[in-house]
């Protein structure tokens, strides 16, 4: 591990740990406006609801979505009122694919739980005291990488029967936390931890929940030609050229590939492949920087540079009538395995190996999923570095001749 790596990783430990007691200070006057609202709810209603929390990214509520429905059918919830607290960020996506199965949309800014002052903003405070008004009967958290703030915050204060959630990992709550605050729930879904794909471990979850079998095999999104109005699309789109999606951003720097492979990557499949496809470089408003040097690093003069100026049903779009698509480890890789796309991504590997990548092949044959070499495609390898202290992987290990290597078994 690089010196750098090793000082970020003790700082956000100290970081943590300086929080903890400002926190529980926070905690104790939160606990008590709930108390306080609590003696302002309404008489009890004849309605049932149920509150799911999913509060993820985009490419975890792409491997959970299918589950609302099954749900939203299931006999033991079928007079039920499903009430969705989702992350904002997925509004476009659920909104447009799940608005049968969903009753009420609830969205929050996970990121902005707290403040700058680590103190909980006022928005997110009179949401979630507002959420007791709809008198749950069932909460269910779906998350198997808990948040403590989301458990301290959300479940332990909304008053319901029943509170499920996964005993999960330590990833982003220390060991100590994340089974103190199993304490919240009424009931804890256990799993295994390690080599699991996350769509298996959300249908073992709602299995347990349901008390039934689901018989869904795979994420599917379905879409016709006339989700995206034909007007909305944009200028410079062949319809009579195949086209390929280049997606450079991820959730974090170091699980981006560098900007300049993905520009030798356009320029590869020009030249080995003249006049068969288009490029259409896409991302959010944060990818704008890595599709710059992109652009400005090419010699293909056939490619769209749309990053920052679609949405997530757009997105979906494109990918569904894409050649291909080349990414780093997004949430576009499992909109676009969803959509039966062909795909490569790009994964770092630290604590992902079989959990997002590579897909189980009963599952989707078109996803190819790359890892740097030291770890491959060998799970047994995998499993020996990770007990290793400080072991890490880099996805700048992933070479430009992999890819290439993979685009020509599949084009």
């Amino acid at each position: 591990m690089k010196i750098s790596q090793l000082f970020l990783k003790i700082s956000r430990k100290i970081k943590f740990f300086v929080f903890i007691p400002f926190w529980g200070i926070q905690a104790i006057y939160f606990d008590f406006l709930v108390e306080r609202s609590d003696k302002h709810i309404k008489t009890k209603s004849d309605q049932k609801n149920i509150l799911i929390i999913k509060l993820d990214a985009i490419g975890d509520y792409v491997l959970f979505r299918n589950f609302l429905e099954q749900v939203k059918k299931s006999v033991k919830f079928k007079n039920y009122k499903i009430h969705l607290l989702g992350n904002i960020r997925y509004k476009d996506l659920a909104l447009q694919l799940d608005k049968n199965f969903v009753d009420e949309f609830i969205w929050i800014d996970p990121s902005k739980l707290l403040n700058r002052f680590w103190i909980v903003n006022r928005e997110n405070l009179s949401l979630i005291l507002g959420l007791n008004q709809n008198e749950y009967e069932y909460i269910l958290n779906p998350t198997f990488t808990r948040q403590y703030l989301v458990d301290k915050l959300i479940v332990k204060n909304i008053n319901a029967f029943s509170k499920v959630g996964f005993i999960g990992d330590s990833t982003n709550t220390p060991g100590f936390l994340s089974r103190g605050s199993e304490r919240f729930y009424t009931k804890m879904i256990k799993v295994e931890k390690n080599n699991v794909f996350e769509f298996y471990r959300n249908k073992t979850f709602f299995e347990e929940v349901l008390g039934q079998q689901i018989v869904l095999d795979r994420p599917i999104i379905r879409m016709g030609k006339t989700i995206l109005d034909p007007g909305s699309r944009t200028a410079g789109w062949d319809d009579k050229m195949k086209y390929i999606v280049i997606f450079p951003g991820a959730g974090t720097v170091d699980k981006q590939w560098p900007p300049l492979n993905f520009a030798k990557i356009i320029d590869y499949i020009e030249s080995k492949y003249p006049g068969r496809y288009s490029f259409i470089i896409m991302g959010g408003k944060g990818d704008v920087a890595a599709s710059k040097q992109i652009m400005s690093n090419i010699k293909s003069q056939n490619v769209v540079n749309q990053t920052g100026q679609t949405n997530l049903v757009e997105l979906i779009q494109a990918l569904s009538e894409a050649s291909l698509l080349i990414c780093n480890d997004t949430g576009a890789a499992h909109i676009a395995a969803a959509l039966n796309t062909k795909t490569i991504f790009l994964l770092k590997g630290n604590g992902e190996f079989g959990r997002f990548g590579p897909y189980p092949p009963e599952i989707d044959q078109n996803i190819t999923a790359i890892f740097p070499p030291k770890i491959g495609y060998n799970t047994k390898t995998y499993a020996k570095l990770l007990g290793k202290r400080f072991f890490t992987t880099e996805i700048n290990d992933i070479g430009v001749d992999t890819v290439q290597g993979a685009i020509d078994q599949i084009l």
